[in-house]
């Protein structure tokens, strides 16, 4: 009994760099930069149907954060998204539509640490702006919010 067997494979490379500092006592600064190429031997299906042999996504956040004694904090963050994804249709073709789509979201974040470490409570506001956006292929780690959302959280700790 003979069988073929194929190995499906893909070509992955993943980075990302992060710095963090502090600017006197109360503020903080941090910058993330995230790097994705998935080319693949085979084809995947995207979310809409089409084939896809390529994705590539870059990402840049840049934040700042704001502590105050008493218990307050304030955060704003952009994201920058450059994404490039190779589909077709026909699988017999050797044709490929490049889609590319290179976008900013912002966030902010204001927030309540509770007395004697019990918790917080945060409010926040991702995509203020309401930015829309064609297309994006998330990764596997990443949040895109295709609207403005409003989110209030409560958090316990147990001491």
């Amino acid at each position: 009994l003979a069988t073929d067997t194929e190995e499906r494979t893909s070509d992955d490379w993943l980075s990302s760099v992060y710095l963090n500092g502090t600017i006197g006592e109360r503020v903080a600064l941090s910058a993330e930069y995230a790097y994705e190429r998935r080319d693949f031997d085979f084809t995947q299906i995207s979310q809409i149907g089409f084939f896809e042999d390529l994705v590539e996504t870059q990402t840049l956040r840049p934040e700042a954060r704001v502590f105050f004694p008493f218990g307050l904090y304030a955060s704003g963050r952009a994201t920058r998204y450059n994404q490039r994804v190779d589909q077709f249709g026909d699988l017999t073709s050797g044709a490929r539509d490049r889609l590319e789509s290179d976008f900013w979201i912002g966030d902010v974040q204001v927030g309540y640490r509770l007395p004697h470490r019990w918790g917080s409570v945060t409010l926040d506001a991702l995509n203020v702006t309401d930015r829309e956006f064609v297309f994006y292929r998330s990764s596997l780690d990443e949040r895109v919010v295709p609207a403005r959302t409003i989110m209030l959280s409560l958090r316990f700790a147990s001491n």
